[in-house]
């Protein structure tokens, strides 16, 4: 069974101590995805963006290997980041695109995500 199934499953049947030391056992997951919120989402509500970041990394990892994608290759990355870099800067400086960034982020990293599987995968 996949990790986010396990999660899950763990969450609906309000298994506090498994979750807690499931946690615990990836502690330096759980700051790089809260720090990376903090930093993202300019330190406003941190604890949900934390949480969406770390379903939302889960649900991509587990959708590309049910599909057969890649996501973890050099030449992906690198049109992630520059992609993640030329939108992110200019949705920042805009009064609709400051307000809604996760959704911004999200549709970015789909768009990159299928294109570079069609057209380079």
């Amino acid at each position: 069974m996949s990790t986010i199934v396990t999660v899950v499953n763990h969450i609906f049947s309000l298994d506090i101590a498994w979750l807690f030391n499931f946690a615990l056992d990836n502690i330096l997951w759980v700051f790089l995805f809260a720090a990376a919120a903090v930093f993202f989402y300019k330190e406003k509500n941190w604890f949900w963006a934390t949480v969406y970041i770390t379903f939302y990394v889960w649900a991509a990892v587990e959708f590309t290997d049910v599909v057969g994608w890649v996501v973890f290759d050099k030449m992906f990355l690198l049109v992630t980041m520059l992609a993640a870099v030329a939108v992110l800067a200019f949705a920042e400086f805009d009064s609709w695109g400051s307000k809604n960034l996760l959704l911004i982020n999200t549709v970015r990293f789909l768009v990159v995500l299928v294109g570079y599987n069609l057209f380079f995968g």
